[in-house]
């Protein structure tokens, strides 16, 4: 829902406009789910899923787990990308600018009865919607 509710609210000039429709946006995530589920059938083990929220609750032991799964060395610079003053062009250039933060889990429930078409076209696809974290 967070994915979802952050392309919705994303205004991407010429592209994606599949995310100005909340039927579209469950449609693309529904597809988006089944594509994940053949590459991770086609190659097992090596398409390696990470929870966002885990992420942002520890955001060095997810780092370190995902560099060591690119069978990279660990490098202490991963946790300062926001320092990095290379230019960026994404809808979220601000944000890389900014350390991992929390601001925008569970942001979508502030919405919740917008986004209820949204919720019900996903669930009704099979997809689980996490519950509220404590």
């Amino acid at each position: 829902m967070d994915s979802c509710y952050a392309m919705y609210k994303t205004l991407f000039r010429m592209g994606y406009p599949f995310s100005y429709s909340l039927d579209n946006l469950a449609h693309y995530y529904e597809a988006y789910e089944g594509l994940m589920r053949h590459w991770q059938a086609m190659l097992p083990g090596r398409v390696y899923d990470i929870d966002y929220e885990d992420l942002v609750q520890n955001p060095e032991q997810v780092s370190r787990n995902i560099v060591a799964h690119c069978g990279l060395d660990w490098q202490a610079e991963c946790l300062d990308f926001h320092l990095n003053k290379s230019p960026t062009a994404t809808a979220s250039a601000a944000q890389v600018r900014r350390p991992i933060n929390r601001d925008s889990v569970e942001k979508w429930r502030a919405y919740a009865d917008e986004l209820q078409p949204l919720k019900q076209a996903l669930e009704a696809a099979g997809i689980k919607i996490k519950k509220a974290s404590a």
